[in-house]
């Protein structure tokens, strides 16, 4: 799904029942879209969900994430700026 063209508009994906979204994105080199609009409250694993998104730059500040329990490698060799 990621490097296939014409991928559709993610951020409308209802997402609230997300339990884990683990790998979700990993190597997914041309992936940037926002997911600002996300509900994750009920997700306790990202672990690796953006590694290796080469062309990540996006603002996840509005996204919950009021349960994340693990996020080993969330951001790993990506292009993400992670900054407080």
């Amino acid at each position: 799904m990621c490097e296939a063209k014409g991928v559709q508009d993610i951020s409308v994906w209802k997402t609230d029942s997300l339990l884990s979204t683990e790998y979700m994105f990993g190597r997914c080199t041309r992936f940037n879209q926002d997911l600002s609009s996300w509900n994750m409250e009920n997700v306790n694993n990202m672990d690796y969900m953006y590694q290796g998104c080469s062309s990540l730059d996006t603002d996840l500040k509005l996204m919950n994430i009021s349960k994340y329990a693990s996020g080993t490698g969330l951001f790993a060799n990506s292009t993400m700026n992670i900054s407080h």
